[in-house]
């Protein structure tokens, strides 16, 4: 269950099923795992144009002041946005931070599609380029440019589509926030402001700044099947730089097959808002073991040989183990390479194999598997050995391929048995049992 394999970049992808496979897509997945990202009617519309009014409310959620408006409804300064108007809260923030301004006749013109230069303002005011000096709009497309909030998007029409702004606000989140200052603190006598840009030297990106997020990029180097490792549920450690951090992952992603990996994501507060598998596929090796000396590694039906690091994370069994010598010949392994050396492996491996249930007590959660050899002389299956393993609330029990507990392990079940490769206890404890019964009933299609 911790072997990895190679997955999609996005592991929290949008809900939104028409961005399935538009250049918005990625966008439109950190919007939405931010709280940024709202859709109409259970789609996103990426084709859709963008109205004043909506732009505003989506520039009001990137400076993370979504919780104000509620308190802001009501009327505004403008004749055409009523307080019965949905978006009248949106448009008081959005005015009260110098991100929007009416026109001069005093309409909002709420339902008039804006255009890229009106966007472009928006963001940059996002930004703290408010009053920009120079011609508007050049001034404020300059700083769009400038901050790579067009990267990405294709200008195919006078006004911004709902596609083009995911991707503008998804470009704004590692923006930096310029910083204020008044000339007369630089011993000016004029006291009129402006932006510093030796501020950027300690850059506070929009997603810090505003929403209290930060990117957060490592490898996945343990998750909840490992044991011992004190994870619960979607919790994993994170090697980021040289240390473990504990990250609890959204529930859509599959812990087991990120293990190892490199991965990118936004977190707050400890828990992962959106994630991306940033590994390479060319460094995911797995198949079966052929040779292992513990400074190399063959694999079968593979003709080349892997050297491990000089301290790799080594998985057997969903166990923790020393050193890569613990991982023996006939075990399925998955490996993650970097700088062509093996940095990461799980492995696993059997105890047993196609060992017969004989007995269970329930009492102390323990059960004995048997094997049997076909004795021709006498015709009869001969007991050729035994071996008793113990239960805990960690191991993992399958039967016919489903979740079971210890309650379901029956005497004549087929029993495939892993162990720690560490335990020396006895009995020893299983981490994984995967049962077989001896009755099925399907339809044979091969």
């Amino acid at each position: 269950s911790i072997a990895a394999t190679a997955s999609a970049a996005v592991l929290t992808p949008a809900s939104f099923p028409d961005v399935e496979g538009q250049a918005c897509a990625d966008a439109v997945a950190k919007l939405e795992a931010l709280g940024i990202g709202k859709g109409i009617d259970g789609q996103w519309m990426p084709l859709a144009p963008v109205t004043r009014a909506q732009f505003a409310a989506f520039a009001v959620r990137l400076l993370g002041l979504e919780g104000v408006v509620k308190y802001m409804v009501g009327p505004t300064k403008f004749a055409d946005v009523p307080a019965t108007h949905w978006a009248s809260g949106y448009v008081n923030v959005a005015v009260a931070k110098k991100l929007l301004a009416g026109y001069p006749d005093g309409n909002f013109y709420p339902d008039q599609n804006i255009t890229f230069p009106q966007a472009a303002t928006v963001l940059g005011r996002v930004l703290g380029y408010v009053n920009l000096p120079g011609e508007w709009p050049a001034n404020y497309m300059v700083v769009a440019s400038e901050n790579g909030l067009f990267e990405g998007v294709e200008f195919g029409g006078d006004f911004v589509t709902r596609g083009d702004m995911a991707i503008m606000l998804a470009n704004a989140l590692g923006a930096q926030v310029v910083q204020y200052r008044y000339l007369a603190d630089l011993g000016i006598a004029d006291y009129e402001k402006l932006w510093d840009d030796q501020d950027k030297t300690d850059p506070t990106t929009v997603l810090e700044k505003f929403l209290g997020a930060a990117v957060v990029s490592g490898r996945v180097v343990s998750n909840s099947d490992i044991i011992g490792s004190g994870l619960q549920g979607k919790e994993v450690n994170l090697r980021v730089g040289t240390a473990d951090k504990k990250y609890a992952m959204p529930d859509a992603v599959d812990t087991a097959a990120i293990l190892g990996h490199e991965v990118e994501t936004i977190a707050k507060s400890g828990k992962v808002l959106f994630a991306e598998d940033v590994t390479d596929p060319t460094n995911i090796i797995t198949g079966t073991v052929a040779t292992n000396d513990g400074s190399t590694l063959t694999l079968e039906d593979v003709d080349e040989t892997y050297e491990w690091a000089s301290t790799p994370r080594v998985y057997v069994n969903r166990a923790s183990v020393p050193n890569a010598t613990y991982v023996p010949a006939a075990a399925t392994i998955t490996a993650l390479l970097e700088d062509g050396q093996i940095v990461f492996a799980a492995a696993s491996t059997y105890a047993v194999s196609d060992y017969l249930v004989t007995a269970v007590n329930s009492t102390d959660k323990t059960f004995v598997v048997a094997y049997h050899t076909w004795n021709s002389g006498t015709s009869k299956w001969d007991l050729t050995g035994s071996q008793t393993f113990k239960v805990t609330s960690a191991t993992a029990i399958t039967k016919n391929g489903k979740a079971a507990t210890f309650a379901d392990i029956a005497k004549g079940d087929v029993a495939y048995v892993s162990v720690d490769p560490k335990d020396t206890g006895s009995p020893k404890t299983a981490t994984v049992v995967a049962l077989y019964s001896g009755t099925f009933t399907g339809v044979i299609t091969g």
